[in-house]
């Protein structure tokens, strides 16, 4: 029980470390001031939120397909072609990266190949 509660704050710290690193990326990057940057954060923040959440709802939905997933080695792809466009653009790829994961981790869903094959299952009890 320990390891979930540990679990669960580790999830929770990569909210501020997200909200700083948006900060230090609208700072640099689009020389805001720092409370500019600070809103300019939260309104990322929950933009990350809300896609991320849309993001979850697609098994269920059966508009978007499940293509765009992506693994490890996506995410090392996605990485280098941020890191291409420039440092701040590969900073804010991490705070997103940092800010999704953190939300994932919070939920209490399934570690399985079962939870990525909804999907197929919703089309099998439609039709």
């Amino acid at each position: 029980m320990a390891d979930e509660r540990e679990g669960s704050a580790d999830s929770i710290a990569n909210f501020p470390l997200a909200f700083f690193i948006f900060i230090a990326v609208f700072i640099v990057g689009k020389d805001f001031s720092l409370l500019d940057a600070a809103v300019e954060g939260l309104i990322t923040i929950k933009a990350v939120f809300a896609g991320t959440i849309h993001f979850l709802m697609v098994p269920f939905s059966g508009s978007d397909s499940m293509g765009s997933l992506s693994g490890l080695i996506g995410i090392a792809v996605m990485a280098g072609k941020a890191l291409n466009a420039g440092v701040t653009n590969l900073l804010y790829f991490t705070g997103f990266l940092s800010l999704s994961l953190g939300i994932l981790n919070l939920l209490p869903l399934p570690a399985s190949p079962f939870f990525l094959s909804l999907p197929l299952l919703r089309d099998i009890w439609i039709s």
